[in-house]
Order: C-alpha cells, then sequence, then structure tokens
C-alpha cells in the first residue's frame, strides 16, 4: 500500500507473509497476529498466547494518540479495532510508547483513548469555528 501510494519501496521483500489469525511460532512464545487496522491498513497487533499479553503496537493508550493522520488512517476502522482488542481475553497489554497496562486497568485505558476521538474531533471543529471556516 505504502508502495503504491506514497512511492515507498522495501529494501527488500519479505520472506513470509501473514494473515488475521495466524499463529507465529518462535519455540518458547506464540504470537496469534491480529488485524487492526485504522492507524494504518495493515496494522497488526500481537496475542502472546501461553501469557495472555497483548503487543498492540501503535494502538499505543497514549494521551497524544490515537493517530490517524496518515494517508491509510481511517477514524472508523481505528475505532473497531480498539473496541474489537477491548473484547479479547488478556492479562496484560504492552504498547509501543507506554508502560505495560495489567488487565485491572486496561477498561481504564480504553475509555480513555476511546474517548479521545471524540475530543480530538471537537478541538478541529471549535479551530475551524474559530477561524471562520464553518
Amino acid at each position: 500500500m505504502a508502495e503504491r501510494r506514497l512511492g515507498i519501496r522495501p529494501l527488500r521483500r519479505p520472506d513470509r507473509r501473514f494473515d488475521a489469525g495466524d499463529v507465529l511460532d518462535f519455540g518458547a512464545i506464540q504470537l496469534l497476529a491480529i488485524h487492526a487496522p485504522g492507524h494504518l491498513d495493515d496494522h497488526y497487533c500481537f496475542l502472546e498466547t501461553k501469557t495472555g499479553t497483548l503487543f498492540s503496537i501503535d494502538i499505543d493508550f497514549t494521551g497524544f494518540g490515537p493517530w490517524y493522520g496518515s494517508p491509510e488512517g481511517d477514524i472508523n476502522r481505528f475505532r473497531e479495532s480498539v473496541t474489537m482488542l477491548r473484547s479479547l481475553t488478556f492479562y496484560l497489554i504492552c504498547a509501543s510508547h507506554k508502560t505495560p497496562i495489567p488487565r485491572a486497568d486496561a477498561d481504564d485505558y480504553f475509555d480513555r483513548y476511546l474517548n479521545a476521538f471524540d475530543r480530538q474531533k471537537m478541538a478541529v471543529f471549535d479551530l475551524c469555528r474559530q477561524r471562520g471556516w464553518i
């Protein structure tokens, strides 16, 4: 997708691809691939099947996010992906930009992250109103 839209080419082609539901077996750990589009079309999260650790990658639960400003960003799909992750059985979330989140605290993080979509939308509308654009 990035190659076609942005002219970005990989340094080399991948040896193999995975799809949603595939289990990547690394011996001591197995990761379940979970397609979670919205941030990017090909954004994946991974659930480590033995410990229940959810690697949410760029669904990062920071105050900055959610980030959907790339050409592939899709707010509706992003919300759906976050909601889907919330419904999974897990014991710990590891995101790219935050310390690990225990399951006991996860609902609060999901609530804040999902509410940020509306907060960001209102901030854009407010800015547009201030400038007289709407």
